[in-house]
């Protein structure tokens, strides 16, 4: 009776452990692109080295989604690895290819570029089949920069052009204009003025 009890005591917690973990990365992911710096101070209310499967593989993302918002530009990978782990056997393609975009921001951040264009590369390839216009976005306008850190002008520009193009069909203005801003800059910087002139000035 005394084991069973004991048993019973075990389940219990186990429970209502599990459910608060869920409820807080549920809000963690809710506010993750709106105010990431409230996403992060709830991540960091709980204990990492204690999640497992599914709950450390979605801790990981939204936590890396949410270091990468706040410009924290961490380059530990680590942060990233049991996201990589999970959802590369058990995940969604939005699942991996986020991930991978994440990878990639790691990577990039550490001036590993290779290693984090094919990380860019895996997430796009994912991607690619989704409807989700601002990841593919993201994905371009992250090559864009790696070729810009090679100074490789032309594959810049094929990349910045494409990632205007999905944030167009986003509604996110901001991000558009941003586009538009980084277009603009590497067109400036080859020496198509006309064309970088008429971006700054919808900017």
């Amino acid at each position: 009776m005394r084991f069973f009890s004991l048993f019973l005591s075990v389940i219990v917690l186990s429970s209502c452990t599990y459910g608060v973990v869920k409820s807080s990365l549920d809000e963690a992911q809710q506010w993750v692109d709106e105010r990431p710096d409230t996403s992060l101070s709830i991540l960091k209310t709980l204990n990492r080295q204690s999640l497992r499967g599914q709950s450390a593989a979605r801790y990981s993302l939204i936590y890396a989604k949410a270091l990468d918002k706040n410009y924290i530009d961490t380059t530990d990978v680590s942060v990233i690895e049991p996201a990589l782990k999970f959802y590369d056997h058990f995940g969604t393609d939005y699942q991996k290819a986020q991930t991978h975009y994440y990878e990639g921001r790691i990577l990039q951040n550490a001036g590993l570029l290779n290693e984090s264009s094919v990380a860019f590369d895996k997430a796009f390839t994912l991607a690619a089949g989704l409807d989700d216009y601002y990841l593919l976005g993201l994905i371009n306008s992250a090559q864009s920069n790696n070729y810009g850190k090679a100074h490789n002008t032309i594959r810049q520009i094929e990349y910045s052009e494409a990632a205007l193009r999905y944030f167009m069909l986003t509604s996110d203005i901001r991000q558009i204009n941003i586009a538009r801003y980084n277009l603009a800059r590497v067109n400036s910087i080859r020496g198509i003025y006309d064309s970088a002139d008429s971006l700054y000035n919808i900017v």
